[in-house]
C-alpha cells in the first residue's frame, strides 16, 4: 500500500518536473524563434533599466538556486515532511521546482527585452540545477530520512 503511494507520488512529481521543463523550453523557443524576429530587444538602448533588471535577475537566480538546492536542510520546511513523508514530500518538491521555474522565466523574458547574453547564462545555470531535483525513490528516501523497508518511519 505504501509502496503504491510512493510510486504514485514519484509519477506525479515526474509529470510536474517535465511539464515545467517543457514550458520553459517552449517559452525559450518562442522567444528565440518568433518574438525576437517580430519585436525583440525593445529595451536595448535603456542602459539604466538593463542594469537594474540584470542586478535583480542575478539576485533572484542565485538566491533561488541556493534555496532550491538547500531547502531540505531547513528544519522548519522539513518538519511536516518528516511527520508524514508521503503527503509532505509533494508540496516541498513542487516548491523547490518553482524556485527554479520562475527565475528561469524571468531570465528568458530579460533576454527577450535586452538581448543580453548574461540572462542566457543565468538561465543555463538554473538549468544545470534541474537534474538535482529529479524525483526518484532513492532521492525520496535520502531527503525524507526514511528507509525503503518502512517509508513511514
Amino acid at each position: 500500500m505504501i509502496d503504491n503511494k510512493l510510486q504514485d507520488l514519484i509519477k506525479r512529481l515526474r509529470i510536474v518536473y517535465f511539464a515545467m521543463l517543457g514550458l520553459l523550453l517552449v517559452q525559450a523557443a518562442v522567444v528565440e524563434f518568433v518574438l525576437l524576429d517580430i519585436e525583440g530587444g525593445q529595451c536595448v538602448g535603456d542602459a539604466q533599466l538593463e542594469f537594474v533588471s540584470e542586478c535583480v535577475a542575478i539576485a533572484l537566480t542565485l538566491g533561488c538556486a541556493y534555496l532550491a538546492l538547500r531547502l531540505i536542510k531547513f528544519k522548519c520546511v522539513m518538519a511536516p515532511v518528516l511527520e508524514d513523508p508521503i503527503e509532505g514530500y509533494l508540496p516541498m518538491s513542487v516548491t523547490r521546482m518553482m524556485l527554479l521555474f520562475f527565475p528561469m522565466g524571468i531570465n528568458i523574458f530579460g533576454y527577450m527585452l535586452f538581448l543580453n547574453a548574461s540572462f542566457c547564462w543565468m538561465g543555463a545555470m538554473l538549468l544545470l540545477c534541474w537534474p538535482f531535483l529529479y524525483p526518484t525513490e532513492e532521492r525520496f528516501y535520502a531527503e525524507t530520512q526514511t528507509n525503503s523497508e518502512n517509508p513511514a518511519s
